[in-house]
């Protein structure tokens, strides 16, 4: 019996590496979350921008990860679920300077 032809999930579809979003999409997005009172995607957003976390990472940060009762934390260290790593280039910059 001869096996039925696989369609591959992929197919016609843009794969590999993405180009940046530009700063009037960053604009764009932004304001769209501000009218949709989303602040829990406008902080995912803005957090990921910043890092360049992968999503599956950011999802499972939580708040103690990102702030202390003193303040918010300018280095967030995290376990990439990925390559279950923990090295310096793990560690990045969140806010300030």
């Amino acid at each position: 019996m001869k096996a039925a032809a696989e369609t591959t999930w992929n197919k016609g579809r843009v794969v590999g590496k993405k180009p940046p979003l530009t700063p009037d999409q960053v604009s764009l997005i932004r304001m769209i979350l501000r009218q949709e009172k989303a602040l829990r995607d406008l902080a995912l957003f803005n957090v990921a921008l910043d890092t360049s976390f992968r999503g599956s990472d950011l999802v499972r940060l939580r708040v103690a990860d990102v702030a202390t009762p003193a303040g918010v934390r300018e280095i967030v260290e995290i376990r990439q679920k990925k390559t279950e790593t923990r090295n310096v280039g793990e560690y990045r910059k969140v806010w300030g300077s």
